[in-house]
């Protein structure tokens, strides 16, 4: 386990004098609140549901050769677990991936004098914080580049590049995704000009589509933020059409539309990249 934040970083283990104990807690699943109807009726009828931030109990020992040494060792993680709006970045390393959370701390970090410390050479504790998103981030990244092949210049006019087989053997128009996370996550998309639009019709129907013309640079699209711009930051949000869903790719294999309009090969390329997310940690 590492931490990590403006404040600095440890990583645990005997150099840095800090180890992570087995009674940590909530690295399972997030609470849920659910809504209900109650009518006049016996019982209830389910409405929805929505995931709670996760609490996470971190219990700690602290450890040196002298008390000097333990001292400075705690200093450093209370300057990391200092209240800041960027948080503290949580990182568990299992299997060789690396997943990650970002909380702030809502408490804890006292101890007992007489039972979790010797007053001397360690010092155990549990740091009580709060991750806003519920779940497990995979610190490597999946994406897919969808590159147009076998098109030329003045080729497609006022068309879709639906019909068109690409060099990796998919198309611009129905693209599979496989998502290894355990929910849906959103991605960030590139587009790459020339185009004058483009159109990402989601597995179950939502539609995001852009309409103008764009001859030179990218437009960057955040669908988790809901954010659409250009290579110099500008925003382009107008050009979407007038209901946009800015949807997530679901967990585990499914195939969306992706169209870009007017596209000139091998110019026109349009990449997507995501994070991968799970409901547990174990």
């Amino acid at each position: 386990m590492s931490l990590s934040s403006l404040g600095g970083d440890i990583t645990a283990g005997r150099e840095s004098g800090l180890k992570a104990l087995l009674k940590m807690r909530g690295t399972g699943l997030p609470p849920v609140s659910t809504q209900w109807f109650e009518g006049a009726g016996d019982g209830a009828t389910y409405r929805s549901a929505r995931v709670l931030a996760r609490v996470m109990d971190l219990s700690v020992k602290v450890y040196g050769a002298d008390r000097e040494a333990v001292s400075e060792r705690m200093s450093a993680v209370g300057r990391i677990f200092a209240p800041s709006d960027e948080g503290v970045k949580v990182a568990v390393q299992l299997d060789g991936e690396t997943w990650y959370t970002f909380v702030h701390r809502t408490g804890g970090g006292d101890w007992d004098w007489s039972s979790d410390t010797d007053g001397k050479t360690f010092i155990i504790t549990t740091i009580t914080v709060k991750a806003g998103d519920p779940f497990w981030t995979r610190n490597d990244m999946e994406a897919r580049a969808i590159v147009p092949g076998g098109l030329g210049r003045g080729l497609i006019k006022a068309t879709s590049l639906s019909k068109l087989e690409l060099s990796t053997n998919t198309a611009f128009g129905t693209v599979e995704f496989i998502n290894s996370g355990d929910v849906p996550a959103y991605g960030r998309w590139t587009v790459r000009a020339p185009f004058t639009g483009f159109e990402f019709i989601s597995p179950d129907g939502a539609v995001l589509k852009w309409t103008g013309e764009k001859l030179t640079g990218y437009l960057t699209v955040d669908t988790e933020l809901g954010v659409i711009a250009d290579e110099a930051g500008a925003n382009r949000y107008t050009g979407l059409d007038a209901v946009p869903r800015f949807w997530a790719i679901p967990q585990g294999t499914s195939s969306a539309s992706v169209v870009a309009f007017d596209a000139i090969a091998p110019d026109t390329q349009i990449e997507v990249i995501w994070k991968v997310k799970k409901w547990v940690m174990f």
